[in-house]
């Protein structure tokens, strides 16, 4: 007979092994479990560092990945303003771990709307390449022909001959 193996938390035990409360997985993100949520807030809104700590280490990939999903070009840097909003503004929020998660979520929903808007305002850079400044100094009559092609510069050529031999050139 085989026995199956069931992940708990970072170790692997047999399934008829008495499971230890303390390692089964919550839906509390990770380093917050040790205590209470509203603990950590409290302590969050009096400006504790460990606090605000487990708050952005607890959440931060979660936001993070939201983001990529959505298609920010730099989540990083957006889950970076999501997080110095929460903690600038954490005195006006109130409710338990659900509706934190919510209203954290909204504001990076918020944010990557924002930097959508800022994008399509601001002007897009390209970076000019040696490429570029190789055709820049480039000859403007093998230019013309390159792009209009001999045929065309062979007939602006027999209407100009045409119209001088007319005029007496």
């Amino acid at each position: 007979m085989t026995s199956a193996i069931v992940f708990v938390g970072a170790e692997l035990q047999h399934p008829h092994a008495a499971a230890d409360p303390g390692r089964v997985a919550t839906r509390r993100p990770p380093g917050i479990g040790d205590v209470a949520f509203d603990d950590v807030l409290d302590a969050a809104r009096a400006h504790e560092p460990w606090a605000c700590r487990r708050l952005y280490d607890g959440y931060a990939a979660r936001v993070l990945g939201y983001l990529r999903a959505q298609g920010a070009r730099e989540p990083e840097d957006l889950t970076s303003e999501v997080f110095l909003r929460v903690f600038d503004r954490l005195d006006q929020f109130s409710g338990d771990e659900a509706g934190f998660r919510s209203w954290l979520f909204t504001i990076a929903h918020r944010i990557l709307i924002d930097d959508a808007r800022r994008r399509q305002r601001r002007p897009q850079t390209t970076m000019l390449g040696v490429d570029v400044e190789a055709h820049a100094a480039g000859d403007v009559e093998h230019e013309a022909l390159a792009n209009f092609g001999a045929e065309w510069a062979d007939a602006l050529d027999r209407k100009s001959t045409r119209l001088n031999s007319s005029h007496g050139y």
